[in-house]
């Protein structure tokens, strides 16, 4: 599990900002 992780982070992939943004302005609208 921590190596997935890691390799998530490392790789850090398009998607995952864009859904961290998203959330975090749905959370800022709500």
């Amino acid at each position: 599990m921590n190596t997935i992780a890691a390799t998530f982070v490392q790789n850090r992939p398009p998607w995952l900002l864009l859904s961290l943004g998203l959330a975090a302005t749905i959370a800022a609208l709500t």
